[in-house]
């Protein structure tokens, strides 16, 4: 516990307000993503964007999400992240949101979303480029 306090109390007030911003949201799309129907979510969604923090340094964005991330690493998975980012670059058309499947595993729903810019992935880490792209949001 101590050796994460060091680390917040070392962070900038911007990288702190950054921070407590992504894991508000990460954590306000969790509980919207389990209690509401998609297309109610997707409505939400398109108003929830135009309000709040923005960041257009997307370095800065990625590290306060990955951090708060961090706080609960399962509840906080790609496409909690993936959506705050998106969020949080002010609906920049140059990152794209995609989730897509793995079709090679025939077992099981494999669902992966990722932020990409030009082919480079900044959030959602794709552990082995197999995932189909289902869906695409610029």
């Amino acid at each position: 516990m101590r050796n994460w306090w060091s680390k917040y109390n070392r962070l900038s007030r911007e990288e702190k307000k950054l921070f407590w911003f992504a894991l508000r949201s990460m954590l306000n799309l969790k509980i919207r993503l389990k209690w509401m129907r998609f297309n109610a979510f997707k409505q939400y969604y398109s108003r929830y964007t135009a309000s709040g923090l923005h960041c257009n340094d997307a370095e800065k964005l990625k590290k306060a999400i990955q951090r708060a991330a961090l706080v609960a690493p399962k509840a906080f998975n790609c496409l909690p992240q993936a959506l705050t980012f998106k969020k949080m670059i002010a609906n920049n058309s140059e990152y794209k949101l995609v989730i897509g499947i793995n079709p090679i595993n025939k077992d099981k729903l494999d669902a992966h979303a990722w932020v990409e810019k030009q082919e480079d992935i900044l959030i959602g880490d794709v552990p082995s480029f197999n995932y189909l792209p289902l869906w695409e949001w610029k």
